[in-house]
């Protein structure tokens, strides 16, 4: 089933709304943080809620019992809502923004820089008060190494990419010279 970034973004809100109001930011947050590595990966619990040859009932007590040690009564209750509305394929991807939400919220915002080597914790300091300084907000920088990049470095934050990588810079390179005329 296709996942909706309308209804995602409807339901993340509302969860981060009712979190917010009632006190329990913080605590949701933190448990969606802990249990959401076990969902993002698990196709078997993916291919369970999504089927229509198992009854809700079944649903149901698995979420109860997953669910049923979280602190935060919101999490049980919104994967009982999704479910009763037929949108329990959303929960990933509203637990995901939910996330996103509550970071923001904190003035924290989820960046990925990618080099071809290893940087040095000098040049990642550097690097993150550039980019907080680009960006405008404090950033938690996840960095991955990729050889295939050869060089430069490629960042990612929100719906921003910055590509100043030498794979990308030779690739635009040859694109240039394939419409140039020889004579």
């Amino acid at each position: 089933m296709a996942i909706d970034p309308i209804v995602v973004q409807r339901y993340a809100q509302a969860l981060f709304q009712r979190a917010l109001d009632e006190g329990a930011l913080e605590l949701l947050a933190q448990e969606v943080i802990e249990i959401l590595p076990a969902l993002r990966g698990n196709e078997r619990l993916r291919d369970f809620f999504e089927s229509p040859n198992i009854p809700k009932r079944a649903k149901r007590a698995l979420i109860e019992r997953t669910l049923a040690a979280t602190e935060a009564s919101q999490l049980d209750e919104f994967a009982h809502l999704l479910l009763d509305r037929g949108r329990i394929d959303h929960f990933v991807p509203c637990l995901d923004l939910f996330i996103t939400l509550e970071e923001e919220h904190r003035g924290f915002f989820n960046a990925e820089v990618v080099t071809a080597v290893e940087l040095s914790q000098e040049r990642r300091v550097e690097m993150l008060e550039v980019l907080e300084r680009h960006t405008g907000h404090q950033l938690d920088l996840t960095f991955t190494i990729d050889p295939r990049i050869l060089g430069g470095v490629v960042f990612r934050h929100r719906d921003e990419l910055i590509d100043t990588s030498l794979r990308t810079g030779l690739a635009e390179i040859g694109a240039e010279l394939k419409d140039v005329r020889v004579h």
